[in-house]
């Protein structure tokens, strides 16, 4: 039996266990993932270079949330059993290569998170929020797909290479993925799911299911390349939306919204990477190209471990101290270290794997000078700036987790999950040191793709040994992650020495800083209080400091027209008249009969 088909079938018996016993159906899922790992590391699960890729980075996060899950979810039938059949769908659309495969499996990913969404307490709304969308999501697949068929006569993948319309197909498609990245105006779902989502499926919506749309987009670039309008377009939806996820995340208080709103920030990076991307592939410069596709998937791994890590320690954060930060936290010291290791990634902050993905990114946006086009090279500046912006806003929105969440915590004693969370926090560090694992094992996607492998961007400097340095192509930067660990940590020994030391032990005690509140404590809406007086063109900030979701409000007054004209067109169609009816089946009648006599 094919591996993969094993696979998938061991987590959907861990589905149906789980009705029984949640601990019994998280133990199985935490060890199939890690069959799937050492099948991939094994060269035995016979993947293509994608998939193979996207399977290893899903596989551990699987691996250590189901370990995490253990401690955290004890009772909830329902929602155990949810996440292993989401698992299980994600699987599906990984080794999937036809169309009808991979449908089956994104739809089934949605109902399966869905039903983990509805299951909860006052989360109907929420959950209904996420259906739209994510059926949303599919029909513009179901459409791209079709428009494809309709062409080739196949729904393998493999045989769409070469259609002379793949532009406008990969288009509908590319719209499809972001809608299920949570792009900007498509988000509201996300924020909205989390908030009522449990932790370990807040790891899969945010951390997994995200990723789907990365693979997506990665899948179809390898199809073809399409046309360099796409690629505009991306970049402006990707620069919009890491925009607004970054201020959103920046002035949230809430411990789930927060990493949500990140979630959106992060994937506009890569959203506008994957714009950046075709842009150099059609204006002939593979090699730029390449390192764009080595910062995208380096980012999308490094965003993946990162995130999924944050929800776990924001599940810990709300079960010990509601849903606001400023609680009354508890967390055990390796929690503690975790919820330090992802804010810090995802801060950009060096040596951790987030600061390797943003530097990479940035210096991906801003070789715009090789393009021929100057619309081109404005736009791709503009947003290589927007997304340097977002990468200092987002540093607020991790430094208000850390010190109203992880530094609030008071120690509590260690419980299962917290393997779980070590693992995540290991797999972060490690990453971080050693990027060069992580490039080669995407090296095969970006050589299939952009005719360059990752390890052109590996080299040696000064007597480095090779895979400790990062060079961004021929000339334009360079990037040691090994020599900038050793250089952070000496700075900060000296400065820990100098601190300890009796000649600077003088201290001069003031009152707290507030943030201009008079708070008589440091409140987490003090943190980001001076982005709420200052954009109130975004947040509408009243004298509360209360601040709204412009774009979320617009789709409620959506829906409130929406209904209002539901309810008008109702009372004028049906009006409660009998000459109405007969008119209508006259009318309906007459219709049929013309349609009788017109030939075919």
């Amino acid at each position: 039996m094919n591996f993969w088909l094993l696979i998938i079938t061991a987590y959907l018996c861990s589905g149906v266990v789980a009705l029984k016993s949640p601990k019994a159906a998280y133990f199985i899922t935490a060890a199939t993932a890690l069959a799937a790992i050492t099948g991939i590391i094994g060269g035995r699960a016979g993947t293509d270079e994608i998939n193979g890729y996207f399977i290893f980075l899903a596989s551990i996060i699987w691996f250590f949330i189901s370990i995490y899950s253990l401690g955290y979810d004890k009772r909830d039938r329902v929602l155990a059993s949810s996440f292993s059949f989401t698992t299980a769908m994600m699987l599906v659309i990984l080794v999937s290569r036809d169309a009808l495969t991979f449908l089956a499996g994104w739809e089934g990913m949605t109902i399966a998170s869905f039903l983990s969404l509805y299951s909860r307490k006052n989360s109907r709304h929420a959950s209904y929020t996420f259906l739209a969308f994510g059926e949303l999501s599919t029909a513009m697949l179901l459409s791209g797909f079709a428009y494809a068929f309709s062409i080739t006569h196949s729904i393998i993948f493999s045989s769409w290479h070469g259609i002379a319309e793949w532009s406008g197909i990969f288009m509908v498609l590319a719209l499809g993925f972001v809608i299920k990245m949570a792009a900007v105006p498509f988000h509201i779902w996300l924020p909205e799911a989390h908030s009522r989502a449990p932790a370990n499926m807040s790891a899969q919506l945010s951390a997994v299911m995200t990723l789907m749309g990365v693979y997506g987009l990665i899948r179809f670039l390898d199809v073809s390349v399409p046309a360099i309008w796409v690629g505009e377009i991306l970049l402006a939806m990707g620069a919009i939306t890491a925009v607004i996820g970054a201020f959103y995340a920046a002035v949230c208080d809430h411990v789930k919204k927060l990493p949500a709103y990140s979630t959106v920030e992060n994937d506009g990076v890569i959203i506008a990477l994957a714009g950046a991307f075709i842009l150099m592939a059609n204006e002939g410069y593979p090699v730029i190209g390449g390192f764009v596709l080595v910062s995208l998937l380096f980012f999308a791994f490094a965003h993946s471990i990162s995130k999924s890590l944050l929800f776990a320690i924001s599940g810990k954060l709300e079960q010990s101290g509601g849903e606001y930060l400023g609680g009354n936290f508890h967390l055990s010291k390796i929690a503690i270290m975790g919820g330090y290791a992802a804010a810090i990634s995802l801060s950009g902050i060096p040596p951790l794997p987030g600061y390797i993905g943003e530097w990479s990114a940035l210096e991906s946006l801003f070789q715009s000078f090789y393009l021929s086009s100057l619309q081109l090279k404005l736009l791709t500046v503009i947003i290589g700036a927007l997304i340097a912006l977002t990468a200092g806003i987002s540093t607020v929105a991790m430094s208000k987790f850390i010190v109203h969440g992880v530094q609030r915590s008071k120690t509590r004693k260690y419980d299962i999950s917290d393997a779980g969370i070590a693992v995540g926090t290991g797999v972060l560090i490690l990453c971080g040191l050693f990027p060069q694992l992580i490039f080669h094992t995407f090296s095969p996607i970006v050589e299939n793709i952009a005719g360059f492998g990752s390890e052109k961007f590996i080299g040696g400097l000064l007597g480095i040994p090779d895979g400790t340095l990062i060079i961004s192509g021929n000339g334009f930067g360079v990037l040691s992650p090994t020599s900038l660990f050793a250089l952070i940590t000496g700075t900060f020994l000296v400065l820990y020495a100098l601190i300890r030391a009796k000649f600077l032990k003088k201290a001069r005690i003031v009152p707290v800083w507030t943030g201009g509140l008079k708070n008589p404590e440091y409140p987490a809406r003090a943190h980001s209080v001076i982005l709420l007086f200052t954009q109130k063109w975004l947040f509408k900030t009243d004298e509360d400091l209360n601040y709204k979701d412009s774009v979320y409000n617009f789709f409620v007054f959506l829906g409130k027209k929406a209904r209002g004209f539901g309810k008008t067109f109702q009372k004028a169609l049906m009006p409660g008249n009998d000459r109405r009816y007969v008119l209508y089946m006259l009318v309906s009648l007459f219709v049929l009969l013309i349609l009788a006599v017109i030939p075919i």
